[in-house]
């Protein structure tokens, strides 16, 4: 009975989705309901094959049962906002933007490192001098995520910290390795090693999921700082993943966000309110124009913003990167070295504050 009652569910749904697309106007659902990329997408051929989604939906569990109508693959629902994400065929989008269950779609882009040459000084942001003057704030009693693909979990510079996760990536990376080290390794295998939090707890999850983790993953840990050295493309919009973030940062207050600008600061966009106007708004994926994280571009070690730093301003033309700092190796350095900055931060606080966490 369970199950015939189910599948009557899934029929009704269907075809109420039928007959409302047709009363609908499609590309003022395609301009409305999607990314400027996918809008894009839709009104020229439509692709073959499948690929992963977005959607913000009116209601999680209606949503839920549409899409599995559909055939999608497993669906992920976000915890914080009405937000699924799931793997389904081209064929079905257009049928999809015009339900009223769907109030916008974004295609999950696939991530890239933003590391330019791979070198790093941590003279020029004073952690060296940092770590001689306050020898006890050293990152200890914090940890960070880093979100990409999985360091080297055999490095003797993160030996005894590292704490691995079901959101741990199956692949792991040099540039992960670096950016870990960056922020948090011991300098085991010689003194440039050793990291701007040395005492820190290592924890990664993969960056193939673009959405943040679920609430749980960064309380039982608990997670105080997630490094996000990645960009996808220039998105000047405020879309699904910004929204995620700043919904993670508004759950979680002691909990920090910091991505990297971008290396493209000599790009010029063409979407957007700043399309055509060289040097601004190239940054790197739409979870950059977040309300509620750090943005960080680079710098070389004269303290000078390098051309390919990806710049702000947002697209409703709040300031962004909202921090620089030295990279010359690309903002993703910066990122990282921000990442250990505000690990010593929250571990100086607990220290003042008999171990609270800093909100």
């Amino acid at each position: 009975m369970i199950f015939i009652k189910k599948n009557y569910i899934l029929l009704i749904l269907f075809l109420a989705f039928v007959n409302y697309t047709d009363a609908q106007d499609l590309k003022t659902a395609i301009r409305t309901k999607t990314d400027p990329l996918l809008a894009l997408k839709l009104q020229e051929k439509i692709p073959t094959g499948k690929t992963s989604f977005s959607f913000y939906v009116r209601n999680t569990d209606s949503a839920r049962l549409l899409l599995q109508s559909l055939k999608s693959g497993t669906i992920r629902m976000d915890d914080r906002l009405p937000i699924v994400t799931t793997e389904l065929s081209w064929e079905h989008i257009t049928k999809l933007i015009q339900s009223n269950q769907i109030l916008f779609i974004s295609e999950q882009l696939i991530p890239k490192e933003e590391l330019l040459t791979g070198s790093f000084d941590y003279s020029c942001n004073n952690i060296r001098l940092c770590q001689s003057v306050f020898p006890l704030i050293n990152g200890s009693n914090t940890t960070v995520s880093v979100k990409e693909h999985r360091p080297d979990t055999a490095d003797i510079d993160f030996k005894g910290r590292y704490l691995h996760t079901s959101y741990t990536s199956s692949i792991s990376s040099t540039h992960a390795s670096q950016m870990t080290t960056i922020i948090a390794g011991a300098g085991n295998t010689w003194h440039e090693t050793k990291g701007a939090a040395p005492g820190a707890r290592i924890s990664s999850a993969s960056f193939l999921q673009l959405l943040p983790e679920p609430d749980a993953f960064y309380r039982n840990t608990p997670i105080h700082v997630q490094n996000h050295s990645y960009g996808t493309i220039n998105q000047n919009f405020y879309g699904i993943e910004a929204a995620a973030y700043d919904a993670s940062t508004f759950e979680l207050p002691s909990l920090l966000h910091v991505f990297s600008a971008g290396n493209e600061g000599t790009v010029t966009t063409n979407t957007g309110r700043y399309e055509g106007i060289a040097g601004y708004s190239n940054m790197t994926g739409n979870f950059k124009q977040a309300k509620n994280i750090l943005t960080v571009g680079h710098t070389d070690s004269s303290y000078r913003v390098l051309p390919a730093s990806s710049a702000g301003p947002a697209f409703d033309g709040r300031v962004k990167p909202e921090l620089v700092a030295y990279g010359e190796d690309g903002s993703s350095g910066a990122a990282a070295i921000v990442s250990g900055i505000g690990l010593l931060l929250q571990n100086a606080y607990q220290l003042q504050n008999n171990g609270s966490v800093a909100p």
